[in-house]
This record gives structure tokens, sequence and C-alpha cells, in this order.
């Protein structure tokens, strides 16, 4: 090689090796391991799985949530894999989450193939109606609606006092009302404070759309305002449910 070629030939960059966490316990996660690690890898190969696998853009913050959520089931075997080898694991698993995101909220629906397959007498192999399990709107929404929907006017009992068993301590003893109070006001108050202790676990939009749902807003008033379907709103709401746990 000429002493030309020497000089103008671009020089090799180094790759730097990972240091695994200092402080490494039997019950770390692999969020935890990827994140604790010098470089960080978490955000990096959230990064790399979302453009392999041509996550849209208004989709990422879902995606990258999926992914930590599922890095955090997992736990690395730091004795038996090179901290190498264990990002590489999490690569995989972190691409195998952002795609199959991207297909249940960025595809149309899916439905399986043997629910357009006849048999030869014309009927169908699937029986319409159990390709999806049937979502009670009216039950789901209104909890969300708490107008008229708990209390004594619902035919509830209040929590711990059975129904029926001396009197109600906020009635008078001619059974008139001796204190005045928006109960319903209250357990949106309640639920808005729950909401409020997991504001960092949820995305902007998750957030937004629980507050709206929590303070009277529809599902067709909440998609209108996000320019989301049915499904989108749907897994959101489920999302949410896992984290905040207010559906339990």
């Amino acid at each position: 090689m000429s002493e030309v070629a020497v000089k103008t030939a671009k020089p090799t960059r180094q790759r730097k090796d990972v240091v695994p966490p200092e402080n490494l316990t039997s019950d770390m996660s692999l969020f935890d391991y990827l994140s604790q690690c010098q470089p960080p890898l978490d955000q990096k190969i959230i990064d790399i799985a979302c453009s392999q696998n041509q996550v849209p853009p208004e989709l990422k913050k879902e995606a990258a949530q999926e992914i930590r959520m599922m890095w955090f089931t997992l736990s690395p075997d730091t004795a038996k894999y090179k901290p190498g080898q264990i990002a590489a694991y999490a690569h995989r698993m972190a691409g195998h989450a952002a795609l199959r995101l991207r297909r249940e909220l960025g595809s149309s629906v899916r439905l399986p193939g043997s629910a357009f397959r006849k048999r030869k007498d014309g009927s169908s192999y699937v029986t319409p109606g159990v390709l999806a399990a049937a979502l009670e709107w009216d039950k789901l929404e209104g909890w969300f609606q708490t107008d008229g929907g708990e209390g004594a006017d619902s035919g509830m009992a209040p929590e711990g006092l059975p129904d029926g068993l001396g009197l109600n301590p906020l009635m008078a003893a001619d059974g008139e009302p001796a204190i005045e109070e928006d109960e319903d006001q209250a357990m949106r108050d309640e639920r808005q404070e729950l909401l409020e202790r997991h504001r960092d676990d949820l995305t902007p939009r998750q957030f937004t759309i629980m507050g709206s749902l929590i303070g009277g807003s529809s599902f067709d008033d909440v998609m209108k305002e996000h320019g989301i379907k049915n499904g989108v709103l749907m897994r959101e709401v489920a999302i949410i449910s896992s984290i905040v746990g207010v559906l339990d």
C-alpha cells in the first residue's frame, strides 16, 4: 500500500466494551441489568428494535413501554453468559415485542384464515361470534360514568355494611339525609388521585385518555379527540388497567 493510501485510509472505529452492572443480584430483571450497564443499553436496543421493525413514530412510546414491561419479566443469567450475549438476547426479544405491537396497533384487524374457509356443505369452520370475546361497552364505560352507578340508588350496600343492618350513619332518625355530600365527585377525585400517582408509568396519551374517561367523557369522545379506533382505545385502557389497577 502506498504512503498516500495509508494517510487517506479511515481509521477503524474501536468498539467500546460493555461494562456490566457493579451490583449484580439474583432478583435483577433484564431491564435493570441493561439500564445499569456502562454505557446503558436499554434505550439503544429499543431504538434499534423499533427501527428494524418499522414501528411508526406515533407508536414508538407504546413500543418502548411494551419492551420494558417484557424485560421486567425476564432475568439474565450473568454466571453463564457475557454482557454481549445478554444484550443480543434482549435485542431479539425487543424485536419480537416491537413487531407484535406494530401488528396489533399499526395494522388493520386480523382474522384467522379458518374464518374464511368453508366445509363441503358450505358451513364455516368457525362459529360466528367466537373469533373474539364480545366487549361489554356499556358495562366498561359505566365504570367511568359514576352518576347513578353506585350508592344507595343502585341497590348496592356500602362496603363492609350488610344491606338492611342498622341505619346509614349519614341518615338522621327520621330518614332524612343529615350530611350533603357529592359522592360522585368524591369518587372521581379519588380515581384522579390514583391516576396522578402513576403519571410517570404512563405515556402522555394514556394519562390523558384515563383523565378524560374519569372526568366523564365517553369512549366516542375520547376516540374523536385522539383520532384513534376502538381497538387502540381498548388496548390503551387494558395497559392502563394493568399498571394503575383501577379496573380491578
